[in-house]
C-alpha cells in the first residue's frame, strides 16, 4: 500500500456522508492501493483482507455505494475488471518514483462499465468548498487534463504548448507545492510586474519552463523607489552609484 493524502473537505462532503462509514473507510484505502493513476484491479477478497481485515462487511456492497455516488467507476477490458479513482490526481500528488500504470484506463469505446451508477444525474459536490456548492457542468474540466492543471492553466498568463505543459505538470508529481502555493505564487507575480512603475520585468516563461525550473520559489525585488522618473539606462547608472564602495572599505 502506498501513503497518500487526505484533505479536511473529506470529513465534510456531504454526498460521501450517505455512505456507510465502513464505506467511507474504504474509499480512502483505495488510494492507497491504487497506482499513480487511480486504477487498481477489482479484486473483492484482496481489497477487503488489505483495508478492512478485522470488519464483517461485503465489499461488493461498499464498493457499490461509491459507484453510485461517483466517488469511483468499475469498469471491465478483456474480461478483467478494474477500479478508477475519479478525480484522484486533484486531490493526489504520487511520488514521481512510482512506477508508471499498467492498467488500461477506462474508455467509453473500449471498455463496459460494470458498476452504473443508480443516479447517473448525482450531485458533484467540490470537496474543498465549505459550503459544498454544486459544481456547474461548464466546471466540469477536459478529461484529458486534471482540474489541478486546468487552473494552473487558466491562471498563467503565457499560453503556449498546453499538451507539454501538462505532461511536465504530471513529471513534478510529488516535488510540486500544492496548487494553492502555486496560484498564489502566480498571482504575486503578476503583481510585481504590474507595479513595475516602468522598471525591467523579464517576459513570462514557457509553461513547461516555469514548472521544470520551479518558478514559484522565485525572490520578488521591490521596484527601485526612482523606477518610472528615470530612464532605464539612469537608473542603472543610480544603483552602480549606490553600491559603489572605496576600494579600502570593499
Amino acid at each position: 500500500m502506498r501513503a497518500r493524502n487526505i484533505k479536511p473537505g473529506f470529513f465534510k462532503n456531504e454526498v460521501l456522508s450517505d455512505c456507510d462509514p465502513l464505506a467511507r473507510i474504504l474509499f480512502s484505502g483505495l488510494w492507497c492501493l491504487a497506482d499513480k493513476e487511480g486504477r487498481l484491479e477489482y479484486r473483492p477478497r484482496k481489497i477487503k483482507a488489505e483495508v478492512l481485515p478485522y470488519d464483517n462487511c461485503n465489499i461488493d456492497k461498499l464498493i457499490k455505494q461509491l459507484s453510485d455516488k461517483e466517488f469511483i467507476q468499475v469498469y471491465s477490458v478483456n474480461d478483467n475488471k478494474y477500479i478508477q479513482i475519479l478525480k484522484f490526481l486533484k486531490h493526489q500528488n504520487p511520488h514521481v518514483k512510482e512506477l508508471e500504470s499498467v492498467i488500461p484506463e477506462p474508455n467509453q469505446h473500449s471498455v463496459e462499465i460494470v458498476l452504473k451508477p443508480d443516479n447517473p444525474e448525482s450531485t458533484r459536490l467540490i470537496p474543498e468548498s465549505p459550503s459544498l456548492i454544486p459544481e456547474s457542468p461548464s466546471l466540469i474540466p477536459e478529461k484529458e487534463y486534471s482540474d489541478e492543471f486546468l487552473f494552473f492553466w487558466k491562471t498563467y498568463p503565457s499560453k503556449v504548448e498546453k499538451k507539454y505543459a501538462y505532461k511536465c505538470w504530471k513529471k513534478l508529481n510529488g516535488k510540486r507545492p500544492d496548487i494553492e502555493t502555486i496560484i498564489l505564487a502566480i498571482k504575486n507575480q503578476i503583481e510585481w510586474r504590474e507595479k513595475s512603475n516602468g522598471e525591467f520585468r523579464p517576459d513570462w516563461k514557457n509553461p513547461a519552463t516555469w514548472l521544470n525550473k520551479g518558478c514559484w520559489d522565485d525572490e520578488l525585488k521591490e521596484p527601485h523607489p526612482l523606477a518610472g522618473k528615470f530612464s532605464e539606462k539612469t537608473l542603472a547608472n543610480i544603483k552602480m552609484f549606490e553600491t559603489w564602495r572605496p576600494p579600502n572599505e570593499r
